[in-house]
C-alpha cells in the first residue's frame, strides 16, 4: 500500500527510512513490530557494546600491555574496539529511528 507521496514530508515517528538518490522512503514500523520490546532490546545491544568498549579502552590505555603484547594482539583489540564504535552508532541510529 503506497501512503502519501508529496515533496516534502516530515518523517513519521517509528519509521525506518531508506534512500535512493536524493529521495527519501520513509516505512512506518507501527503494527509490524512490537516498538517498545525493539528499543529494549537495542538499549541492551548498547550497553553491551559500551561495556566491552569500555575494557578494550582500559586495555589499550594500559602502557605495560602495549609495551608486552605482541603487535596482532594489539591490532586485534584496535580493531574490535572500531567495530564496536561503529555497531554503537548504528544501535544508536536505530534507537533514534525508534523515536528514543
Amino acid at each position: 500500500m503506497i501512503g502519501d507521496i508529496a515533496e516534502h514530508h516530515d518523517k513519521p515517528d517509528a519509521a525506518a527510512v531508506a534512500v535512493a538518490g536524493n529521495v527519501e522512503i520513509y516505512i512506518p514500523l507501527g503494527g509490524i513490530i512490537d516498538i517498545e520490546k525493539e528499543k529494549s532490546r537495542l538499549l541492551r545491544r548498547l550497553e553491551k557494546a559500551d561495556k566491552d568498549l569500555a575494557g578494550i579502552e582500559k586495555t589499550l590505555s594500559n602502557e605495560d600491555f602495549i609495551a608486552k603484547a605482541p603487535e596482532e594482539i594489539i591490532r586485534q583489540r584496535r580493531e574490535r574496539k572500531a567495530e564496536l564504535e561503529a555497531e554503537k552508532v548504528r544501535l544508536e541510529k536505530n534507537l533514534e529511528m525508534l523515536g528514543r
